[in-house]
């Protein structure tokens, strides 16, 4: 998760994407226990944010937090956002998912704008536009600060309207010990059993991984296997999630310890090339920069191969 490209909060919108109706498959295992836990759906009472912005929509506008504008060329000084807010105007009467998708439609040359849009839609309790939001500033950049404390608190509210992409992304988080927030593995199962009863792929494939090294729960390869098959099923574009399945069905292995030691199996780095050993070059340049790369690459390996049509460099 290493952030900032430049239109990474319009990405972080489409992350975090509704949640499917669909009930979720059960995954059974010796212990009896299911991926999904019911968490109850906290729901916010119109207050001074919700009427703040039901004041300004009469007037057709909108500003984070009421933060006036700086002077031109002036930092503007606002402690919730990395750019300087801006008047963005808004239907009367708009509702959370109506400004949501104002703010989606913003390039990364209005991120202001963006970010206006997605705090309005956020304040009115929109989960979509909470998620957004609390991965933005999770990572920081795009428009707003780095505040992992006020991503995190967004993102479980965002979690706990059904936002799966919320879930899975505060799971990883929680686990991986990312971008400001805290390692809390009691917290990551949490959230991730949550994302893969709605059948997050990411999701099932963590579990399954960490039943297998009993990291935060107990030892259960039976488990592991039902979450990586179900992991490969959500989204067959990948095969890393049925390799490890299949490799934890037939090993002798008790247990595995790391997700290195799994990788290690599953996907095994390449050996090291034998001395003398010709590696394979094929420049993907034109013109003079690529006579230049390929005659660099032949001073260094006389007599090797390269490029697609049997050539080879000169002894």
């Amino acid at each position: 998760m290493q952030p900032n490209a430049g239109p990474l909060l319009l990405f972080c919108i489409l992350l975090i994407v509704p949640a499917s109706s669909k009930t979720a498959t059960p995954v059974s295992s010796q212990h009896g226990e299911l991926p999904g836990i019911m968490l109850p759906i906290r729901l916010t009472m119109a207050g001074a944010n919700e009427m703040a912005i039901a004041r300004q929509q009469q007037s057709g506008y909108y500003r984070p937090n009421n933060v006036p504008p700086a002077p031109h060329g002036a930092p503007c000084g606002h402690t919730d956002s990395g750019v300087c807010p801006v008047d963005v105007p808004i239907p009367p009467d708009a509702t959370g998912e109506q400004l949501y998708q104002l703010g989606k439609q913003q390039d990364q040359h209005h991120l202001a704008e963006a970010v206006a849009y997605l705090t309005a839609s956020a304040n009115l309790s929109y989960g979509a536009a909470e998620g957004a939001l609390g991965t933005a500033y999770v990572m920081g950049g795009n428009g707003v600060r780095h505040d992992p404390a006020k991503g995190v608190q967004l993102l479980e509210l965002a979690a706990a309207q059904g936002q799966r992409g919320a879930a899975v992304y505060l799971g990883m988080e929680y686990e991986d010990g990312d971008n400001g927030v805290p390692h809390n593995q009691a917290k990551a199962i949490f959230y991730l059993k949550q994302a893969a009863a709605e059948h997050h792929s990411v999701a099932e494939h963590r579990l399954g991984l960490d039943y297998e090294i009993g990291n935060g729960v107990p030892h259960d390869r039976a488990l592991a296997i039902q979450y990586l098959r179900r992991a490969s099923a959500d989204n067959p574009s990948t095969t890393i999630a049925a390799k490890t399945a299949n490799m934890l069905a037939t090993t002798h292995h008790a247990q595995f310890h790391s997700v290195e030691e799994i990788d290690d199996i599953v996907d095994p780095p390449p050996p090291p090339p034998r001395p003398g050993a010709c590696p394979s070059f094929q420049t993907y340049l034109a013109g003079p920069r690529a006579q230049a790369q390929t005659y660099m690459f032949c001073q260094a390996h006389p007599g090797c191969p390269y490029g697609s049509g049997g050539l080879r460099c000169a002894r």
